[in-house]
């Protein structure tokens, strides 16, 4: 049976006729709330936006990804803000919380075979094909983890839910940045910045001003600061170099990278309106190329180029 539910729809769910409420988990408000937050799609006003901080329309799977009973949430995402044109997350209730298993910039199916008891995903990023495994924790790619086992069972046919749509001169190149050892190739006109650096207290101080609401929900559930490191660049061409961070916390990364967002300078200090980056994993290229007075953005070998386009990176 194929749904197609509005998130009003599926909060709603338990007030549904009985048919209609066996077929969808039966959750609370907050509990649908952090199901699309942990799935990398917080609601924000009336809107869901993604990764990139652009308004979303995911689909949403209900199935057992590992025979216990319970289905996991998964996520699939289209948009140009992904290197390979999709996004898919797989989420798994643990306790009272929904958490992330894969977070990958590609889309994903389920093969027949287990790692660790979950069933294996084939995954796809556009240019590149290959499968990823469970690890205990979460799904990973590379080398089979320990505790393999071959089945023939298929997961069991998904319940699928889908969320309705809501709705001067060029600046200088930046300057150079001394290449870091084992980075991809820096290409033509574009200067290779890293975001590794601890914050100053002033930068620190900025980054807390900018980022508590963004992570206020997650600093409480985890019980500690979201962890972070930083890099500059002058996005504008202004002269002010702009503050770029990127989380190393383990609640805004995953196999395709770890969430970044940009703080612009101003005469006062750096703004206190963040600007939503891209996921990647380490390298981040800022090219001479120039869209509504800002430089283009690349992220480690994905050959998509996010061109500011006087809201949003896209």
């Amino acid at each position: 049976m194929r749904l197609v539910l509005s998130l009003a729809a599926l909060l709603l769910a338990s007030l549904a006729p009985p048919a209609l409420a066996d077929t969808v988990p039966k959750l609370t408000k907050e509990e649908a709330l952090q199901l699309f937050a942990a799935g990398g799609f917080p609601l924000k006003g009336q809107e869901v936006d993604n990764h990139c901080g652009q308004k979303a329309n995911p689909s949403l799977t209900f199935t057992d990804m590992n025979n216990d009973g319970v289905d996991e949430a998964v996520f699939v995402d289209a948009g140009s803000c992904y290197p390979g044109g999709h996004w898919t997350a797989i989420v798994t209730k643990e306790g009272a919380n929904w958490v992330p298993v894969l977070m990958a910039p590609a889309t994903a199916q389920p093969v027949n075979h287990k790692t660790n008891g979950w069933y294996d995903v084939s995954v796809d990023f556009g240019t590149v094909k290959g499968v990823m495994q469970f690890d205990g924790t979460r799904y990973i790619t590379g080398a089979a983890a320990p505790g393999n086992v071959t089945s023939s069972r298929k997961p069991k046919p998904a319940k699928r839910i889908e969320m309705p749509k809501v709705a001067s001169a060029p600046p200088a190149a930046p300057s150079p940045v001394a290449p870091t050892p084992n980075a991809p190739k820096t290409r033509k006109d574009e200067t290779l910045v890293t975001l590794g650096d601890k914050p100053t207290p002033a930068q620190a101080a900025a980054v807390k001003r900018a980022m508590h609401t963004e992570w206020a929900e997650v600093e409480q559930t985890e019980g500690h600061p979201v962890s972070y490191g930083v890099g500059e660049a002058d996005l504008n061409g202004d002269g002010r170099p702009d503050l770029l961070l990127q989380a190393d916390d383990m609640a805004y990364c995953g196999s395709g990278g770890c969430g970044a967002w940009a703080l612009l300078a101003t005469p006062q200090g750096y703004s206190t309106k963040a600007i939503t980056l891209a996921n990647f994993g380490r390298w981040l290229f800022v090219r001479a190329e120039v869209h509504h007075r800002m430089h283009d953005l690349r992220y480690d070998d994905a050959n998509y180029v996010f061109r500011w386009n006087g809201r949003s990176y896209r």
